[in-house]
């Protein structure tokens, strides 16, 4: 069944360059820009903590000023490419996603991009070809993300990108009620680990309770003497009992450890 397409209007205010255009006539203008569209509304409503499951969330246009450019690569005439113009310094965005924090900014800052924490805003001159070509951020760049985290309006965390954990316990203490999926979409680290974290949940979720599983915390004890184990006393409670003079003894020393293979 198709998700349910919802529009999520954009906040005023933009430094859009509209100018700022292809300089040869092999680009075509992507116009609405429906990959882009959906991209951003999707990672904004995720980031804002406010998306549902089964819906599909779509921006209702772009910031004034942006456009997206397309070309057929020429190794690969089938595979089309996609540029977002429109950065006031001439600079292209390469993906949704490396346009995400730009478009961050501007909603939360009534358009300006001043003390934007972006790559292309914290890159050298000719770091960025119109072509779409990138290359990594300056060191200065990274540097500033972390330290400029306020001023774009949203919580960071020591990797310089968006504590969803943060946003989650405002909009928890805004709405009274929480009930949503955590997903780091902007951390490398994050989507680097979450196919390896979710084959351990399948894991657990597939093993009996009564056997210990990996990365489970359990109560257990160390050591029994000579036909001594673990019963249950008329008052249900645990204690050491001896199977040979059937006679319950005392509490058991009880510890605490992870399971780890």
């Amino acid at each position: 069944m198709a998700s349910r397409v919802e529009i999520v209007p954009i906040n005023t205010g933009s430094n859009g360059d509209p100018s700022h255009r292809p300089r040869t006539a092999a680009h075509t203008l992507d116009d609405p820009p429906t990959k882009h569209l959906e991209k951003l509304g999707t990672l904004w409503m995720k980031l804002r903590g406010d998306a549902r499951p089964g819906i599909l969330y779509k921006l209702d246009k772009l910031p004034d000023g942006y456009t997206v450019w397309e070309k057929p690569r020429k190794t690969d005439p089938k595979h089309v490419d996609k540029w977002l113009f429109g950065h006031p310094n001439h600079r292209t965005f390469d993906s949704p996603n490396r346009f995400f924090p730009h478009f961050l900014h501007l909603m939360n800052n009534g358009g300006s991009s001043v003390n934007c924490p972006c790559t292309v805003c914290n890159i050298p001159d000719r770091s960025m070809s119109t072509t779409g070509a990138s290359k990594r951020p300056s060191v200065a760049g990274a540097a500033s993300h972390n330290a400029l985290s306020d001023s774009a309006g949203v919580p960071l965390d020591y990797e310089g990108t968006p504590d969803i954990f943060q946003i989650l316990i405002n909009k928890l203490k805004r709405d009274h009620k929480l009930d949503t999926p955590v997903g780091q979409l902007m951390s490398l680290n994050w989507r680097s680990h979450i196919s390896i974290a979710q084959g351990v949940f399948r894991y657990l979720a597939d093993s009996p309770q009564w056997w210990p599983r990996a990365l489970e915390m359990v109560l257990f004890v160390r050591e029994f003497e000579e036909d001594e184990e673990l019963c249950r006393d008329s008052s249900n409670e645990f204690r050491l009992y001896n199977t040979k003079t059937k006679v319950f003894g005392d509490f058991p020393e009880w510890e605490a450890g992870v399971v780890g293979q």
